[in-house]
């Protein structure tokens, strides 16, 4: 009786071996013909031969995000490249352009004042970060004469002459969201520069609900180094920044020749005392390489293959938490809507209703509801629209991933879900629900036994609406219905 037996090289392969010990003992006890045997050790071959696959894979966007080089066609993993070649990826279509790149990033700068670390109008901060009541009012200062010196770079009328950071001549392009607040002009570090002045570091924020984009900022950013440069320019004029001697970019829209140690020093990453590790961790998650955080912590695999990995992940997105309280602090506690869209998902909704739910893996979010549209596309689209404020949101993470345009925030794994209401539209209308739903908002606050009978009427009023809408569907030549689960995470 012949008996196959495994290479050396594979007895680290636990599914195989096992699957081949039961095998053999199987053929022992004539339960498989030898014929039978030759079949299903191939196959057993052919899963293994596909996971080592996908493992060289994962090696190749672990090459690149830890000791790869953006820009390096030497460093880009080969279904990458592929993806590029075929213009498809996991999440939809995809340019050369949009992987791995600064155009999505939020511009950071550096202001240079007058002023000394000393000056008593510019207050006082302690070992642990704590502020005095002085540095507080001249941050809040400082954030109202950028943001005045901001909203005025991008009025139609306004001609530029030159920018400063581009050397292009150019007329500002004009929009009915580019007012902006000191809210949005975080001033995220104040130290003393070389010289004995003062470096201010400070960021220009976008506002996706505004209509403030990357472009929008970034055009604020070139405009502020150009006006530094200006007499009588708006800066000049501030109460504060009329003391500025330069503004600089702390970087260019690109991150063409960016290293991990790149990633590392972002301001995000130094707010939230990222290690590189935990940098890396964050990126790989976002390459092609997620099956292996989430598929073995949905299977409840003990111990995970990827145990330090995951943890570092896990790590570093507890601390990124702190980066949004830091730099949005006005909106920490406001709820903001997200998006997660899944293909070719049913849920049982009284069930969910009634018990909550638990996503056991990392579980990836977008604040742009047209990227969950498109994650979802299919004969049974799902989505998740989550209800986030506080420590229950995300963590941005768009600044570390491998793809930015899709606007990802991360939650970490075990991060439980409380059904709220259940909506079930066409596709046509998915995108109304963009707007923000007072009902939603009202949700949060039902906690008396009223509240809760109004939104159990709500739910069978909805639940009637669905039941036109499937008439309508059958009517309409057969379009899919979207089911759009409104969520709350706890964490």
């Amino acid at each position: 009786m012949h008996e196959f037996s495994t290479e050396p090289a594979d007895n680290v392969d636990t599914e195989f071996t096992q699957g081949l010990e039961a095998a053999n003992q199987r053929h022992a006890a004539d339960e498989l013909t030898a014929l039978q045997l030759a079949e299903e050790v191939e196959r057993l071959q052919d899963a293994l031969d596909e996971r080592k696959y996908k493992w060289w894979l994962a090696g190749a966007n672990f090459d690149y995000v830890v000791y790869g080089e953006v820009g390096s066609a030497t460093w880009l993993p080969p279904q990458v490249s592929h993806s590029f070649e075929t213009g498809k990826y996991h999440g939809g279509d995809i340019l050369a352009s949009d992987y791995d790149t600064g155009f999505y990033d939020t511009p950071a700068l550096e202001l240079y004042l007058q002023l000394s670390l000393n000056d008593p109008q510019v207050g006082h901060e302690d070992d642990k970060g704590v502020e005095d009541k002085a540095r507080k009012r001249f941050k809040t200062l400082l954030a109202h004469d950028l943001a005045v010196a901001a909203s005025s770079s991008l009025e139609p009328d306004r001609l530029r002459t030159r920018d400063a950071c581009s050397g292009l001549g150019k007329k500002a392009a004009s929009s009915g969201a580019h007012d902006i607040s000191e809210t949005d002009i975080p001033i995220i570090r104040v130290q003393a520069a070389a010289d004995g002045g003062l470096a201010v570091t400070f960021q220009v924020l976008p506002d996706l609900i505004a209509g403030r984009g990357p472009d929008d900022c970034w055009k604020m950013a070139q405009d502020l180094c150009f006006q530094a440069t200006q007499q009588g320019s708006p800066l000049l004029q501030g109460a504060i920044t009329c003391k500025s001697c330069s503004v600089q970019l702390r970087r260019e829209r690109t991150r063409q020749g960016a290293t991990l140690a790149t990633f590392v020093a972002h301001e995000a990453s130094e707010i939230a005392g990222l290690k590189d590790y935990e940098a890396a961790a964050v990126r790989l998650y976002t390459s092609d390489a997620y099956p292996f955080f989430n598929g073995p912590m949905r299977q409840r695999i003990k111990p995970h293959p990827l145990k330090f990995t995951m943890y570092f992940l896990d790590e570093g997105l507890t601390k990124l938490r702190t980066v949004d309280a830091r730099l949005r602090p006005h909106a920490y506690n406001k709820v903001k809507f997200l998006w997660r869209g899944m293909r070719n998902m049913t849920l049982d909704a009284d069930k969910f209703m009634e018990d909550g739910g638990s996503e056991l893996a990392p579980m990836s979010t977008t604040e742009d509801l047209n990227i969950a549209v498109k994650y979802s596309a299919s004969q049974c689209p799902l989505i998740f629209r989550f209800e986030a404020r506080g420590r229950a949101r995300g963590v941005e993470i768009a600044f570390l991933s491998l793809y930015p345009k899709e606007k990802e925030y991360l939650y970490a794994p075990l991060t439980g879900l409380i059904l709220l209401r259940v909506n079930k539209v066409t596709s046509d209308e998915v995108m109304t629900l963009g707007e923000v739903d007072q009902g939603v908002k009202a949700s949060a606050k039902a906690s008396d036994r009223g509240d809760r009978l109004r939104t159990q009427l709500r739910s069978i009023q909805d639940e009637i609406d669905a039941l036109e809408r499937q008439k309508q569907h059958a009517s309409n030549g057969g379009q899919p219905l979207v089911s759009v689960f409104d969520v709350r995470p706890m964490k």
